[in-house]
């Protein structure tokens, strides 16, 4: 089964504990994805860590754009071979999810 990020384009909002903002987007390019550092309509996975933004969880919205949570795109290559081999497909934060953590990041109903 391919990498998650294998030919997306991808944009991270938030973070990734244990790597720097350079180290994620070395690791994407190196697993065959471009990164973005904005999500537009060209953006084909968002990826959520820690604290995400709110600008990039309503693009994402906005234009569509699927995502999923950090912990399942950077994990170790060994688990993530592992990983891969035995499921159907990563699945992604629906709408209710993200205004959820909208709800939670901003402490008022959106």
């Amino acid at each position: 089964m391919p990498d998650i990020v294998q030919g997306k384009r991808v944009c991270i909002t938030g973070s990734v504990i244990g790597m720097t903002r350079d180290e994620i987007f070395l690791d994407i390019e190196e697993r065959g994805g471009h990164v973005d550092k904005t999500v537009d309509r060209y953006t084909t996975l968002l990826v959520i860590g820690n604290k995400p933004g709110a600008n990039k969880l309503n693009a994402a919205r906005r234009w569509g754009t699927p995502s999923v949570k950090a912990s399942l795109v950077f994990v170790p290559k060994e688990l993530r071979d592992q990983m891969y081999g035995q499921v159907e497909a990563v699945p992604t934060v629906t709408t209710n999810d993200m205004l959820s953590g909208l709800r939670e990041l901003l402490g008022m109903e959106i």
